[in-house]
């Protein structure tokens, strides 16, 4: 019985677009240009078929469509919360639905995504002139790893005010921290929403006409009658053999493929497994830390850190770049600091930013405290130094909302300000405050407030708890029990492995130069013949392929001489 499948898709479709037809003028146009090799380069058969080669029955090439439609429901489910924003996400019940939504989308995209690359992997994919496939696929990983990231910082709850705090010390190590804000959610918000979902959907929309132009890599071993003939075969090195096989066009069996079908089938279990996953676990939540919720749950925390803050002592006041000239947290690798080259480009004084600024603001509702702010400016900075040290050395005694400090030394006015900080901070005034940008109702750089907030110990405290820090694996983890960012362990891990884990200096510059070291090999990986070998090796395409192995079977094997002899 003849097969009604077998011809199908084999005739080319050719489209007659002769440029001798049109007058030069005409010819020379960008977009006729551009028609006729995009024309020459993609055929429609090949955008839209309606056959594949029978070895693509297997279920693991389903993941490749199930990951796109994961990433259509994150589109979707990102957009409408972008439309109604932070308050609406964090604030409501429906709101807080559509961000699990969102959440479990990104979830069952990287998973899918995962088996995916292990799928194309085992099956030598990149072979032929497929290379470029594999590193686009690879590059759509890197941007969505740090798309979904930007995300996990907008979410404006605790573990992104922790991460953001905490993330900042890797990309200032790299000199990026100037450009790139993890303490402004105006930046951040703008890059998840418009850039990187632009570079990503640009990325995998290449990645798909790539993979539609030179079509799934055959089996290993193939059978020869199921292979276009070749004038070489190759060389006796057997990846080489591999890379001249794969660049043979499939006239073996096919089998029948219906792609808009399977894309609507793909969307609909996309869309039941995140609607469902969304209803029986949700997405976790916990509030961010407010100025009032720290200084009432840990007063003593809080004057601590504020008058570490006062006597320029804090983390932030000898940050270095990008923030001032301080060196304790600058990072580098023997005589390499790309975090000093880059400068200080956002300007941060803590003992005016974080003290003297809001309580000037606050002074007119305080006599007292307009008296000790007068004191304090007057001095000079000697005199300063002499109070900040000896209250430094002092033991704080708290007396409800006034603040003692018992020491031998003047202290000057420091007790008035701390009392007057810490009043403002409990009475929720501190968060009313515009420490960030001073006059800038609109401002979304909270750099300041969360530099003030991370300088302290109850974030932290917080952050060990919930296993949020880095020596806990905590740029994974999440609170609660869901599936945290699995996507980042090729980063994190770098934290929490001998030897990069003993460094007492440099630890995240360490881990991001490890984690652009594993990425360049992967993204090189078709070139670099011991790894690009390693699923020839392994055989467990075998079983990717076995019902065509079982109806057809391998290729004889072709020893090292006769295969040299034949190229």
């Amino acid at each position: 019985m003849k097969n009604p499948f077998r011809d199908w898709g084999m005739q080319k479709v050719v489209v007659v677009d002769d440029p001798a037809k049109y007058p030069p003028e005409i010819r020379k146009t960008l977009d006729g240009r551009s028609r006729r090799w995009f024309l020459r380069n993609w055929r429609v058969q090949e955008l839209a078929p309606d056959t594949e080669p029978i070895y693509v029955k297997s279920w693991l090439y389903v993941f490749g469509v199930l990951t796109l439609m994961s990433l259509v429901m994150l589109v979707v489910t990102g957009i409408i919360l972008a439309f109604f924003g932070p308050e609406w996400w964090l604030n409501t019940a429906i709101g807080a639905y559509a961000d699990a939504m969102h959440y479990w989308s990104v979830q069952l995209f990287f998973l899918f995504m995962f088996v995916h690359f292990i799928a194309v992997f085992l099956t030598g994919a990149f072979r032929g002139k497929r290379w470029l496939t594999w590193m686009l696929g690879v590059l759509a990983f890197m941007t969505s790893v740090v798309t979904a990231f930007t995300g996990y910082a907008s979410l404006q709850d605790f573990e992104a005010q922790w991460i953001t705090t905490q993330g900042k010390d890797a990309i200032n190590a790299t000199g990026a921290g100037s450009l790139f804000n993890l303490l402004d959610p105006g930046q951040i918000i703008t890059m998840h929403v418009v850039i990187f979902p632009l570079i990503v959907g640009v990325v995998v929309g290449v990645h798909l006409l790539w993979v539609r132009k030179h079509g799934i890599a055959a089996p290993y071993d193939a059978r020869e009658e199921h292979l276009a003939p070749a004038a070489k075969e190759g060389s006796a090195m057997s990846w080489k053999h591999d890379n001249a096989q794969a660049r043979r066009r499939w006239v073996g069996p096919l089998e029948r493929y219906d792609l808009i079908t399977e894309g609507i089938i793909a969307m609909i279990v996309i869309a039941v497994l995140v609607v469902g996953l969304a209803i029986l676990l949700g997405a976790p939540l916990v509030r961010a830390v407010s100025f009032q919720s720290w200084a009432q749950a840990d007063a003593d925390d809080f004057v601590k850190t504020t008058l570490a803050e006062l006597t320029g002592t804090s983390e932030s006041a000898t940050y270095g770049p990008p923030y001032n000239n301080g060196t304790n947290g600058v990072q580098s690798l023997g005589p390499w600091s790309p975090q000093a080259w880059g400068g200080v480009r956002m300007p941060v004084n803590p003992p005016q930013d974080f003290v003297i600024a809001p309580l000037t603001a606050y002074a007119p509702l305080n006599l007292e405290l307009q008296d000790a702010l007068q004191r304090w400016n007057r001095a000079g900075a000697s005199q300063r130094r002499l109070w900040g040290g000896n209250a430094i050395s002092s033991a704080v005694d708290l007396q409800g909302a006034k603040v003692a400090l018992t020491g031998q030394g003047d202290t000057g006015p420091i007790p008035a300000l701390l009392s007057a900080m810490l009043a403002m901070a409990q009475s929720g005034a501190l968060d009313s405050q515009s420490i960030n940008a001073p006059g800038n109702t609109y401002s979304t750089n909270y750099s300041k407030s969360l530099l003030y907030q991370a300088d302290g110990n109850y974030l932290g405290d917080i952050a060990s708890y919930y296993h949020l820090q880095g020596d806990q694996w905590g740029m994974m983890n999440q609170i609660g029990c869901w599936p945290g960012q699995p996507w980042l362990w090729s980063y994190t891990m770098w934290y929490n492995v001998p030897p990069w884990s003993r460094s007492s200096a440099g630890t995240d510059l360490l881990a991001t130069a490890m984690f652009g070291l594993v990425m360049l090999v992967v993204f090189f990986l078709p070139f670099i013949p011991g790894l690009r070998s390693i699923p020839r090796g392994l055989r467990l395409y075998r079983l990717v392929w076995r019902p065509y192995y079982e109806k057809y079977g391998a290729e004889p094997k072709v020893g090292k001489a006769k295969r040299a002899e034949a190229s």
